[in-house]
């Protein structure tokens, strides 16, 4: 068993009754909670939920974001401009701490996601450990011309490459934080060289638990194949580009596409169903409460999910824990959570090719009940080995105690001015 550390938590916009990057902050905080001495450093957006209600006996200091940032959500979802104001606050509140005596063995800052965030905590003779960290990774070269309509506020992300290379604070917290936790082997490999870090893959996210599921539901015909996509309908999810695989298999009236979701993409998607005469075969439901989408993966056959610029694919995750077998894009998170065993990944190339090897993929699934079944086994263990909060949590303890192995016990903190 590791050692109980005393861990310094930074981890804003943590919230456990939200979705996402706040839902999977909160759940490392509560983990490593349950397994450290942990003192939490966040920041709450206006109407969030209060963690200090979530986390009793744990020490939590907390900062409310700026009223005025409500008004444009979606731009502060990305960017996240009330960062600044915590790093300033973190940093005073870093140094107040320690001149009053308090110490820790080891600061992990769990968010922001993205890697475009500096790190507060760096200068203070602490080890530090960043992430899990992902994102910013580029649209495959093929497909740049698919999303160039996308919202003008995205092409933020195009600013990543050059902040990596000289902004000089984002630079120092790539380059001198202790351990970096990556979500996935391109997060990795984008990251910029550095003697003295360590670097581990971890996706941010994970599974609470494995559903019970009823297999005698599957189909095992080779001429019905009842296919599910789940998600935001936006063009980097690819469900467009699966529409138009599914117009190679017009012959295959039982392959169908169950659509569960909404987007800004969604009235294209429709339009191109009705010009490709497959009112049939894909079937719109729009957003639907957890239990009927829990309901939905019950009831499928394949999970297809050819996002092409995915961080990592928390929807991946959950697909595989109810036992589908996935049709996903090869590349960035997907191509990580997704291996051979539980699915069949496709390059995205360009719109063209992709759409075509997933009509590939879709008929060899549809061909093969007896390969759905044995990937619907190797995605639940996959899920099971890797993906579940109760086995993370424990793994970056274990490389939390690679990490402190060389300290002293009694680490020496810089004097302060």
């Amino acid at each position: 068993m590791a050692k109980r550390q005393r861990i310094l938590l930074l981890a804003p916009y943590a919230d456990p009754k939200d979705v996402g990057e706040s839902l999977s902050t909160f759940r490392w905080v509560e983990g490593l909670a349950q397994h450290h001495e942990v003192t939490v450093l966040a920041i709450r957006r206006h109407g969030a939920t209060d963690i200090r209600d979530y986390l009793p006996g744990v020490d939590v200091t907390l900062w409310t974001e700026p009223a005025f940032l409500r008004r444009h959500e979606r731009i502060n979802s990305m960017l996240k401009p009330g960062y600044v104001k915590y790093y300033f606050a973190v940093r005073r509140w870093i140094k107040q701490a320690l001149r009053s005596g308090r110490k820790w063995d080891l600061v992990h800052q769990i968010a922001p996601l993205a890697p475009r965030y500096p790190c507060p905590a760096l200068g203070f003779g602490m080890p530090v450990v960043l992430g899990p960290i992902g994102g910013s990774q580029p649209t495959p070269p093929g497909m740049q011309e698919a999303v160039g309509a996308m919202a003008w506020y995205t092409r933020f992300r195009a600013l990543d490459t050059w902040r990596y290379k000289y902004d000089p604070w984002l630079h120092a917290t790539l380059t001198k934080t202790d351990m970096i936790l990556a979500v996935s082997p391109l997060m990795a490999s984008m990251l910029p060289p550095s003697s003295s870090r360590q670097v581990r893959i971890m996706p941010e996210t994970g599974v609470p638990e494995l559903p019970e599921i009823d297999l005698a539901r599957r189909s095992t015909s080779s001429d019905r194949c009842r296919m599910l996509y789940v998600g935001r309908i936006v063009r980097t999810k690819g469900l467009r580009d699966a529409i138009q695989a599914l117009a190679e298999l017009k012959s295959s009236p039982g392959a169908v596409l169950d659509v569960v979701g909404d987007g800004d993409d969604r009235k294209v998607c429709e339009t191109l169903v009705q010009e490709l005469g497959l009112g049939s075969q894909v079937i719109f439901h729009g957003k639907q409460p957890r239990a009927k989408v829990d309901e939905y993966f019950r009831s499928a056959d394949v999970f297809v999910f050819p996002s092409f610029r995915e961080t990592t694919g928390n929807v991946l995750m959950e697909a595989q824990s109810f036992g589908l077998p996935i049709l996903t894009a090869d590349y960035a998170g997907p191509g990580y959570v997704v291996d051979e065993h539980s699915g069949i990944r496709v390059p995205p190339t360009n719109p063209a090719e992709f759409a075509h090897g997933i009509a590939t993929a879709m008929r060899t699934l549809l061909a093969n009940p007896e390969l759905r079944l044995r990937m619907s086994a190797c995605a639940r263990q996959r899920v099971e080995r890797e993906f579940l909060w109760p086995k993370k949590v424990p793994q970056v303890c274990a490389w939390y105690e690679t990490l402190l192995a060389p300290v002293t016990a009694s680490v020496q903190q810089p004097a302060l001015a």
